[in-house]
C-alpha cells in the first residue's frame, strides 16, 4: 500500500513521455520476468518428468535384479535337482508328472518326455503297498523312507525308500514332491550279511560239535588215564605188599635160621645188620599197608593172630578180651576189607594181603 502511494506520487511528478517510457521499461521487465517464469515452469516440469523417469528406471532396475535373483535361484534349484543322488519327481494334485530329474531317468529308465503328464501311480509294482502309502500320506501330509517296489522301464522290479511331501499354495494342495532312494545295494548287502551270519552260525555249530567230540574224546582219554593211574596205584600197592610179604616170608625166616646155625658173634652181628637194614627199607611200606585199611592197633593184632590160624577163643585168651569183643573186631575187619556178606575165608584173604600185627616186627616170620 505504501509503495502504491509512492508510485502514484512519483507519476504525478512525471510527464506523459516519461510515464510511457517508464511503462515500457516496466513491460519489458515484466516480459523478462514472465519469460523467466516460463523457463522456471519448464524446468519444474522437466524436473518432475526426470524424477518420474528416475523412479521408473529404479523400478526397472529392481525388477531386473529380482529377475536375475529368480533366475539364479531357478538355476540353483535345477542344478540341485539334476545332480541329486536320489531320484526326484514332482507331480501335480492328480499325481501327474511335471518334473523328473536326471537321477530318476537313470534309476527308472524313463526320460521325462516319456512320463510327462502321465500318472506316477503306474510305476508302483505293489498296489496294496501303494494304497497303504497314500493312506499314510493323506493322514500325515508326508511319508518318510517308505519301502516300496517300483517297476523299471525294462521290467525289473527294484526296492526303493520313498519320501513324499505335499506342495501347497495358500494352504491348497497343488501337488507333491517325491524323493526315491535305491535300496538295491542295501538289500544286497543285507542279504550277504544274512548269508554270512548263517555261515558263521553253521561254522559255530560245526565247531561246537567238534569241541563236543573233542571233549568227549578227552573225557574218554581222562577216564582211560584214571583207569591206568588206578591200575598203576594198584600195581604199586601189590608190589609193595609183595615186597613186604617176600621180605617177611622168604627172607626173614632164612636170616633167623642162619643166625641160629652156629654162627660166631661177628657173623651174628652181620646178620643183625642185614635184618636191621632190610627192616628199615620195608618199615614205611609196612606202615602204609597197616594204615591203608584204617585198622586200629587192636585190629592189627587180631589180623596177625587170624593169619596165624588162631581161633576166636584162643585170640580172646591171648588178648584178654571177651569172645563177643573178638567177634565185633572180626566183623569190623571184614567190613573194612569189603568182605561183609561174602563167603571169603578171612585167614586166606589176610594172608594174600600179607597184613601184619602192629606189635610184631615187619620181619618177624609168620607162624
Amino acid at each position: 500500500m505504501t509503495e502504491s502511494r509512492s508510485l502514484e506520487a512519483e507519476c504525478r511528478d512525471l510527464s506523459r513521455e516519461e510515464i510511457l517510457d517508464k511503462l515500457r521499461r516496466a513491460r519489458s521487465e515484466n516480459w523478462e520476468l514472465e519469460e523467466k517464469l516460463r523457463e522456471y515452469r519448464r524446468a519444474v516440469k522437466a524436473n518432475s518428468e526426470l524424477k518420474t523417469l528416475m523412479e521408473v528406471t529404479q523400478d526397472l532396475f529392481e525388477l531386473k535384479k529380482a529377475q536375475e535373483a529368480l533366475k539364479k535361484e531357478r538355476d540353483y534349484f535345477k542344478n540341485v535337482l539334476d545332480n541329486s543322488a536320489d531320484a526326484i519327481g514332482i507331480v501335480d494334485h492328480k499325481g501327474r508328472f511335471i518334473r523328473w530329474n536326471t537321477r530318476a531317468e537313470e534309476l527308472f529308465g524313463y526320460s521325462f518326455q516319456e512320463l510327462k503328464g502321465k500318472s506316477a501311480f503306474e510305476l508302483y509294482a505293489d498296489r496294496d503297498k501303494l494304497r497303504d502309502m497314500l493312506r499314510e500320506l493323506r493322514a500325515n501330509g508326508y511319508v518318510r523312507d517308505y519301502e516300496i517296489e517300483i517297476r523299471r522301464k525294462d521290467g525289473r522290479i527294484l526296492p526303493f525308500g520313498m519320501s513324499i511331501s505335499f506342495l501347497r499354495d495358500n494352504g491348497a494342495k497343488i501337488g507333491s514332491v517325491c524323493v526315491a532312494r535305491d535300496l538295491s545295494q542295501i538289500k544286497q548287502v543285507q542279504e550277504e550279511l544274512r548269508r554270512t551270519n548263517e555261515r558263521l552260525e553253521q561254522l559255530v555249530q560245526e565247531r561246537t560239535a567238534e569241541l563236543t567230540r573233542a571233549n568227549k574224546k578227552l573225557e574218554e582219554t581222562n577216564t582211560a588215564l584214571n583207569v591206568l593211574l588206578e591200575k598203576k596205584d594198584e600195581n604199586k600197592r601189590i608190589s609193595e605188599e609183595n615186597m613186604v610179604f617176600n621180605a617177611k616170608q622168604m627172607v626173614a625166616p632164612f636170616l633167623e635160621k642162619l643166625r641160629e646155625s652156629g654162627l660166631d658173634e661177628s657173623q651174628k652181628v652181620y646178620i643183625d645188620i642185614v635184618r636191621s637194614n632190610l627192616e628199615e627199607i620195608i618199615t614205611p611200606l609196612f606202615k602204609d599197608l597197616s594204615q591203608r585199611h584204617g585198622f586200629t592197633p587192636t585190629e592189627l593184632q587180631l589180623v596177625d593172630l587170624i593169619k596165624q590160624g588162631k581161633e576166636t577163643k584162643e585170640i580172646a585168651q591171648l588178648l584178654g578180651l571177651s569172645k563177643r569183643t573178638i567177634d565185633t573186631h572180626r566183623h569190623n575187619i571184614r567190613k573194612k576189607l569189603g568182605l561183609l556178606n561174602k563167603t571169603v575165608n578171612l585167614q586166606a584173604y589176610l594172608s594174600s594181603l600179607d597184613s601184619s600185627s602192629a606189635t610184631d616186627s615187619p620181619l618177624e616170620p609168620a607162624s
